[in-house]
């Protein structure tokens, strides 16, 4: 056996593991949007999404052309279906995305929401500002802390970079957030009950904006590979996030071709 050989045999048994560990990732994935130049589910349900206000897609987080959905922080989001399946109501959950800000402040901005009745909190979101990210649920009360619980980190996510985001929730007070796989030290908040939906349908890069008054904030930056599981992802699938064997499994097997 050649060199050369060897190296494209340890190459395909590498691909094989990788493909191996990606396909456990899909085990109870409620959905999978890649935005590879649109907002389609790639899961096995086909929960696709439909952009609003024309937004651009640039590179994504591993450098695939167009693999990368932009949002100006205005009026541009992708709208979720609004369908009973994007309403789970067992816990825990799961949800992992690539992030990277054009402009952050002190108002909070947010990734996804998966419910906006207006004044309402209700389902999951997710949400970020200069200075903390934050996870919660919404048990379907008038909006303020006693109608939702929370999980936030005092971080500042660098801008115009990319950042991975992994959040759990297993109950109002057992939550966990990983910043590029690690798993941050958090802080516990609001005193709403159990989740509750208000069935408002969901959106990536918008969400209602917390007030009596009805309306909406929105998201400016970039969103890749945002997905959401009815289970708790393990530490080991977490990690995965941050080798080659979820993001550049594709690049491995076009090696292995160029040594052929």
């Amino acid at each position: 056996m050649t060199k050369q050989s060897r190296f494209n045999l340890l190459a395909l048994l590498s691909i094989l593991s990788c493909l191996s560990m990606n396909a456990q990732l899909t085990a109870s994935q409620l959905f999978h949007y890649p935005f590879d130049g649109n907002a389609n589910d790639v899961g096995v349900n086909g929960l696709n999404g439909t952009l609003q206000n024309s937004p651009t897609f640039v590179n994504g987080h591993n450098g695939t052309p167009n693999g990368a959905i932009q949002l100006n922080g205005s009026n541009q989001y992708v709208q979720l279906p609004n369908v009973a399946m994007m309403r789970p109501t067992g816990q825990p959950i799961s949800f992992s995305f690539w992030v990277n800000p054009t402009s952050l402040n002190s108002d909070w901005k947010p990734i996804f929401s998966m419910d906006q009745a207006p004044s309402i909190w209700a389902g999951y979101w997710c949400a970020m500002t200069d200075s903390w990210l934050a996870i919660y649920f919404g048990d379907g009360g008038i909006a303020g802390p006693g109608s939702r619980r929370q999980a936030a980190v005092n971080i500042s996510l660098p801008l115009n970079s990319w950042t991975h985001v992994v959040g759990i929730i297993r109950g109002p007070t057992d939550m966990d957030i990983y910043i590029n796989c690690v798993q941050q030290s958090i802080t516990y908040g609001g005193s709403g009950g159990a989740l509750s939906w208000a069935g408002f349908g969901g959106a990536v890069g918008r969400s209602q904006n917390g007030s009596f008054i009805p309306g909406f904030k929105y998201f400016h930056g970039a969103i890749d590979e945002l997905r959401f599981w009815e289970r708790e992802l393990t530490a080991a699938e977490i990690q995965q996030f941050c080798t080659t064997c979820v993001n550049d499994t594709v690049n491995i097997a076009e090696a292995i071709c160029q040594g052929d």
